[in-house]
């Protein structure tokens, strides 16, 4: 039986092997940085790498990002002033179309030839226009 770490004796040399060193830290884990592909980042900022959190540009809350993106795209969904701004971008470009209202002519053969054509893709049988509702409509 030998002993780790004592001095052994030869005819022709010393040999001395040092005490095997045990320790506990681990070594860091290999992590690679990856390249931001979600479309959620389109609404954050990097605020700090070291503590991998993000804010978001409409209302400065910070969000770990850490373990993926979900937490980031359930705050973009429920973020009050994100969807505020998109209402109002939404409601903006209606707004212009106000403006200008179509001026359409009416055309009473225009009318009854698309009333016809109608009748027969459908395959609606012409009594159907002796019905009360169909003159309630006319």
């Amino acid at each position: 039986m030998t002993n780790v770490g004592t001095t052994y004796a030869t005819s022709e040399n010393t040999v001395s092997t040092p005490p095997p060193t045990i320790s506990n830290e681990m070594p860091p884990p290999h992590t690679k940085k990856r390249k931001n592909r979600s479309e959620v980042w389109k609404h954050f900022i990097v605020s700090s790498e070291e503590e991998q959190k993000a804010s978001c540009k409409y209302c400065d809350t910070k969000i770990k990002y850490n373990n993926g993106t979900s937490s980031m795209h359930a705050h973009v969904s429920r973020c009050l002033v994100y969807k505020r701004q998109r209402t109002l971008s939404s409601t903006t470009s209606v707004e212009e179309h106000v403006g200008s209202p179509l001026i359409v002519k009416f055309d009473q053969e225009a009318i009854r030839r698309a009333m016809v054509k109608m009748f027969i893709n459908m395959e609606i049988p012409f009594r159907k226009v002796e019905h009360e509702s169909f003159h309630e409509f006319m």
